[in-house]
Parts: C-alpha cells; sequence; structure tokens
C-alpha cells in the first residue's frame, strides 16, 4: 500500500533528522543535537531503499547530505544512481540534472582538495580508488551519465515537452557532404543560408530533436567528461541509446526529418573515438534504414526493392558477416521482409534455425515463444500469412501435428477460413494425444509449445487475407 512506505520514509525523516533547514545530519549528527550518529555506509543504503519505494524528496535530501562541504569522498556509485534511476522513472529530467551537477561540483571540490594536501597526480588517487571501496572515488562513475543521457532520449520517444532553457546546437549536414558540422555557430552567422533553413529556427524545432540534440552534444570532445566530472569518456552504451532512441522515433512519421542526421552525427562520433558497435547498434541502424522517408515502395510486381530495403540489407550482411557479433531476435525480426522481397528465403530459415537451435541449448523457451510471437507477427502484418503459417509449422508444432496436416499446399482461388480453423484444432487435439508420449528433441530439453498468441496471430491473418479476398 501507498500510504506503508509514507509512514516509513516519516520515521526514517526523523531518525536521521532530515529536512530541517533544507540540511541533514545524517552521519555527523551529534549526541547534543539528539540525532543518531549513522555510517555513510547505512546512510547510501537507506537512499538506495528509499529510491527504490519512491521517497524520492528523501533519498535527495540524504544524498544532499553526503555531499556536503568537508566531505573527502563521494557516495558510492551505488547509491546515487538509485537516485538518478528513480528520477529518471519518474520523468523528472531537470532534477535529474541538477542533482549530476551536484555530484559532479563535490568531485572537482573533493579533487582540489586532493590536489592541495600534496597528492602527486589525480591518477595517483584513481589508482588508490580502484583498490579500495568505491565509496572512495572521487569521479562520477559512467553509469550516472548514461541515465541522465537515456532520460534526455526518454524524453525524446515520449514526444514530452522541452523544459532546458538553454540552447541546443543543431547538428547540421550539407547537401552533397558527407562532412559533419557539429558546431553550427559559424553557419547561423553566414549568409546567404540555404534555402530549406531560410524559416527554421529553435522554435519550430520539435522537443525530439532538441531532447536528441541535447544528448548527442554532450558526446562529442570531452564535454561529457568535463561538465560532469566523469570517471571516462562515454561508451558504447552512450551511443547505443541515442541510436535506440533515434531508432524508435523513426515510428513516428515527423522525426523522419532529424532521425537520420541524428544516427549520422552519432556513427561519426564513435567512429572519431574508435568505438565499434555491436549488435544493438546494428539494430537501431537497420531500423532507422528500414523507416527512411521515400516514395519509392517494394514493387511486388517487379520485385524491385526499394531505397530503405536495400539499405536496410547491406547493414544485415553486414552484421552476418562479421565473425565477433551474433544476430538476435530483433536482427531476425528487422531482416524478415526486406530477405522476403530479395527472394532470399534460405538465409532467412537459415537465421530462425540458428537461433532457435542455440537458444533450446540454453534452454531459453520464453526467448524463442516470445521471439518466433514477434516473427509471426511482422510477417502476417505484411501479408506473408502462408510462410508465417511455415515457420509456426516448423518451429512450434511437435511432428504428429504436421503428419496430419488435412489443407493442400496447391494454390487456391479463395481462401477458406473455416477449414485453416478446423485444422488448427484437429492439431492442438492432435498434439494432447499423441505428442505426450513423444521424447522431446535435444535431450531432456522441453520443446516449447506454441501459444494461444502464435494461434491467435494466425488466425488474425488469415481473417484479415479472407476480407479482402
Amino acid at each position: 500500500h501507498q500510504k506503508e512506505p509514507i509512514d516509513a520514509g516519516k520515521r526514517i525523516q526523523v531518525l536521521m533528522r532530515v529536512g530541517r533547514g533544507g540540511a541533514a545530519a545524517a552521519g555527523v549528527a551529534s549526541a547534543s543535537s539528539g540525532g543518531a550518529d549513522f555510517s555513510v555506509e547505512v546512510v547510501e543504503r537507506v537512499i538506495k531503499a528509499t529510491s527504490m519505494v519512491g521517497l524520492i524528496s528523501l533519498s535527495l535530501d540524504l544524498l544532499t547530505s553526503l555531499l556536503r562541504e568537508g566531505c573527502d569522498t563521494l557516495p558510492s556509485a551505488m547509491c546515487y544512481t538509485a537516485v538518478l534511476n528513480a528520477l529518471r522513472k519518474n520523468g523528472r529530467i531537470d532534477r535529474l540534472e541538477e542533482t549530476l551537477t551536484e555530484l559532479a561540483n563535490a568531485s572537482r571540490r573533493i579533487r582540489r582538495k586532493y590536489a592541495q594536501e600534496g597528492v602527486q597526480s589525480m591518477q595517483e588517487k584513481f589508482d588508490l580508488d580502484s583498490s579500495s571501496n568505491d565509496s572512495n572515488n572521487t569521479a562520477i562513475d559512467i553509469v550516472a551519465f548514461n541515465t541522465y543521457l537515456a532520460s534526455l532520449c526518454d524524453a525524446a520517444v515520449n514526444q514530452l515537452p522541452f523544459l532546458s532553457t538553454e540552447s541546443v546546437d543543431m547538428n547540421i549536414f550539407d547537401d552533397g557532404m558527407s562532412s559533419f558540422h557539429i558546431d553550427v555557430q559559424k553557419f547561423n552567422d553566414s549568409s546567404p543560408k540555404p534555402e530549406k533553413n531560410k524559416n527554421q529556427s529553435n522554435n519550430t524545432t520539435s522537443p525530439s530533436e532538441k531532447y536528441l540534440y541535447k544528448a548527442l552534444n554532450l558526446l562529442k570532445h570531452d564535454n561529457a567528461k568535463t561538465k560532469f566530472s566523469l570517471a571516462q569518456d562515454p561508451d558504447l552504451l552512450s551511443y547505443n541509446t541515442i541510436l535506440t532512441a533515434a531508432a524508435k522515433c523513426s515510428k513516428n512519421n515527423n522525426a523522419k526529418k532529424f532521425i537520420r542526421p541524428v544516427t549520422e552525427a552519432c556513427l561519426r562520433l564513435m567512429n572519431e573515438r574508435g568505438i565499434k558497435g555491436d549488435v544493438f547498434t546494428y539494430n537501431a541502424r537497420i531500423q532507422v534504414a528500414s523507416a527512411s522517408s521515400t516514395t519509392e515502395a517494394y514493387d511486388s510486381v517487379q520485385g524491385h526493392l526499394s531505397k530503405a530495403e536495400k539499405e536496410a540489407i547491406k547493414l544485415i550482411d553486414e552484421l552476418i558477416s562479421d565473425p565477433t557479433l551474433q544476430p538476435d531476435r530483433y536482427t531476425i525480426n528487422l531482416a524478415l521482409i526486406p530477405f522476403l522481397h530479395a527472394q532470399r528465403r534460405d538465409e532467412i530459415w537459415h537465421l530462425l534455425e540458428k537461433f532457435y537451435h542455440s537458444n533450446m541449448s540454453s534452454n531459453n523457451v520464453k526467448i524463442i515463444t516470445s521471439g518466433f510471437e514477434a516473427f509471426l507477427n511482422t510477417l502476417v502484418k505484411h501479408g506473408e500469412v502462408d510462410f508465417a503459417r511455415e515457420i509456426f509449422e516448423s518451429f512450434l508444432l511437435p511432428e504428429p501435428m504436421r503428419k496430419i496436416r488435412v489443407i493442400e499446399s496447391k494454390p487456391k482461388q479463395r481462401m477458406q477460413l473455416s477449414n485453416e480453423v478446423k485444422v488448427m484444432k484437429l492439431e492442438a487435439t492432435s498434439y494432447s494425444t499423441k505428442d505426450q508420449q513423444q521424447q522431446p528433441p535435444y535431450g531432456a530439453l522441453k520443446r516449447p509449445s506454441p501459444s494461444t498468441r502464435h494461434f491467435n496471430i494466425l488466425l488474425g491473418g488469415y481473417s484479415k487475407s479472407y476480407q479482402s479476398a
């Protein structure tokens, strides 16, 4: 019940003397003040617990108490990332940025203190940190920055109003040029401007675009490391966070005009830092490519691929050919339609079989079940009901169910939905009576059974095809 954590929060507030005059006596309470003296470790655990149950104000007050003047260490990363995650979950981007800035200021203050005390170099301090408890760190953990970056991307995907009052640099690509102009001040001051930018202003820029560019600008040069006193430069997860957000935004037609520039900018920054992408990087790129705004569509009569499909296939082939990368279920789902249109069914079967066998050997039945739900849904959505049925039978139906198939495989002028329903019912009955005694494949591993969701997807596809026939 919501009342229980609130009551617990009030008791914790009294015990730790939090919220009086904007300060907290946690960890430094004296006997004369009547406050209990708690160790930093205890306070950190309380901060994490209060953050997880939604007592954000209390956890922020306690965190502030650990960042007071005179402290010679930062709280543990476990402690402050819990607070930042709670703020992200509640969509409080402004407070999250403020908290991260407070942590960075405390980090810089502690570094200056060590420098004044004669520490030979900050690297020496970092060496000491790495061999001791993480609560002694003097720099902000990269996880904290990635949490803030993710909150900006959440706002972009959810199209939330842009709250920041600071100006946002817009990354511009000139026509016919592949170079990326990260600093747009010179472009804004130049005259004349290109026709397409004559009426462009920060007011006409969508909130999603502003959030993505704000996140992107943190990754250029040493902006993030300097602004937030980070222990390291942004990592692969930082870039993937922006790429994934751009891919999600690509579903919105209004966002397609800035998705590609954001994606290309992020990839160039990755390349400049020598960061190699992983399967998540490729999945985001493939999704952006597939959703590219184009008037050219797949020609089902001539079999001509669209420009977007060609680009998506090129990226998928790059991923498959890389021996260090392994396509996952999201890659396969993105490859289904482009590969079908490119007459590459054999490669689809190969990807599906590899996915199925690798997860069966690891006994990841849930991944197989949810993966094939997505595969069937994608195929049915694009009118490939027959191929969806083939996949369904090959990977989800036990052998006895396949042997009693009564529907003819030859083409028919009109699809009979009633026959398909009867076959499914008959096969389901056969499974319950015959397959129970069959030895499951792959040793002792249980073969995943088709779920109601799988049947519903196919029935929905047949119904749609029947109505349009």
